[in-house]
C-alpha cells in the first residue's frame, strides 16, 4: 500500500516503488558515473587522437622525392638516403598493424614487422610497440610515444633500441594526412635481414593510388591496350608489352614532385620511359593534387585517375 505521508518526497516514493535489487542497480551506476577510474574528458579526447592516429597510419608510403632530391642536390654519399617504401597494414587484432619495408625497389622486404598501437592513458599519449614477429607477447623491438599536434603527430619519447641510435631526434618522426617519416633503427636490419640501410630519417610520403590504362602501338598501326593498371603517385612504375611478332616495351613512372628549393611549383607529373634507360623520353605534367594525367606520344599512350577507394 502507498504511504500517505505528507512529508515523504517524491524521490523517495519512486524508490519504495523499486525492487532492492533495481535500487541496488541505481546506486553502482550512479557510483561508476562519478568513479575516478571512468574515462575522463582527456581520456575521450585522446581516444578521439587514437582513431585518427591509426587511420593516417594506413597506406603505402615513400621517400621517392627524399632519394631524387639528395641527388639532384648532389649531396655527399654519406646523407644520400635510399629508395625507401613502407607499407602499413590493419590486421584483424584492434590496433595491429603489419608493416612492410622494401628497400631499392627490390623484389624481397627488408623485413617485415608488426605494430601494436594503443592509448596511453596515463601519459596522454599514443604507444607505438616494434614487434619482430606476430607473437605480440614478446618483448617489443622499440617503443615510440606520439603526441598529438593540430591535426598530425610527432614522436617525442624513443625508447628500447630506438634510442641507441644517436643521430635520430624523437621530433623528426612525423606522422600526418602525408607524410611518415620515420628511422631505419626502428626497424632494425641488422638483426635478422641481411639488407643494411643508412641510421637516418626517412622523410616518406603517403602514395596516392591511380587507375590507368596503357596502349603500346604495333608497326602494322594496331595496339596492345590494357585497361585498370594500378600505380602509385610517390614513384610508381607500369610497363607493357606490345603483343606483336617483334614485341615493344613502354612504360610509365608517377611522381608528385616536392621542389625543396627555387620557384617551381609542385607538381603531378607522368614520365614515359622505355626499357634499360633511367632518363625519360618524355613527361607531361599537372597540379600537384591532379586527380587525372594523361599522355599521347603516337607510339604509346597513357591515362591515369585517382582510384575512388
Amino acid at each position: 500500500m502507498i504511504s500517505t505521508n505528507k512529508n515523504l518526497r517524491p524521490e523517495g516514493l519512486i524508490l519504495g516503488l523499486m525492487p532492492l535489487k533495481a535500487i541496488g542497480r541505481c546506486f553502482l551506476l550512479l557510483c561508476l558515473a562519478i568513479s575516478p577510474l571512468s574515462h575522463s574528458a582527456t581520456d575521450d579526447v585522446l581516444d578521439k587522437s587514437y582513431r585518427l592516429f591509426t587511420h593516417l597510419l594506413v597506406g603505402d608510403f615513400d621517400n621517392q622525392e627524399q632519394f631524387y632530391f639528395d641527388r639532384r642536390l648532389e649531396l655527399a654519399d654519406s646523407m644520400q638516403h635510399r629508395r625507401n617504401h613502407l607499407q602499413v597494414e590493419a590486421t584483424e587484432d584492434e590496433g595491429v598493424f603489419r608493416l612492410t619495408q622494401t628497400l631499392d625497389e627490390a623484389d624481397k622486404p627488408a623485413r617485415v614487422q608488426f605494430l601494436k598501437v594503443t592509448p596511453d592513458y596515463g601519459s596522454h599519449r599514443i604507444q607505438m610497440a616494434f614487434h619482430k614477429a606476430e607473437n605480440l607477447s614478446d618483448k617489443p623491438v622499440c617503443t615510440v610515444h606520439w603526441r598529438r599536434q593540430l591535426n598530425h603527430f610527432v614522436a617525442d619519447d624513443v625508447t628500447g633500441d630506438c634510442s641507441q641510435n644517436r643521430n635520430v631526434n624523437a621530433g623528426e618522426l612525423l606522422l600526418t594526412p602525408t607524410e611518415f617519416s620515420l628511422f631505419d633503427l626502428a626497424l632494425p636490419a641488422r638483426e635478422w635481414s641481411e639488407v643494411q640501410g643508412p641510421e637516418a630519417t626517412y622523410r616518406n610520403h603517403k602514395a596516392r593510388e591511380f587507375t590507368c590504362w596503357m596502349s603500346v602501338t604495333h608497326r602494322d598501326g594496331k595496339a596492345t591496350f590494357r585497361p585498370g593498371l594500378k600505380i602509385l603517385d610517390q614513384g610508381g612504375r607500369i610497363w607493357l608489352t606490345s603483343e606483336e611478332a617483334e614485341p615493344q616495351t613502354a612504360g610509365i613512372k608517377m611522381r608528385r614532385v616536392r621542389w625543396p628549393t627555387g620557384t617551381n611549383a609542385d607538381s603531378l607529373v607522368l614520365y614515359a620511359h622505355r626499357p634499360g634507360e633511367e632518363r625519360a623520353v618524355s613527361y607531361t605534367w599537372g597540379h600537384v593534387d591532379a586527380e587525372r594525367i594523361a599522355m599521347n606520344l603516337r607510339w604509346m599512350q597513357a591515362s591515369c585517375t585517382l582510384s575512388e577507394e
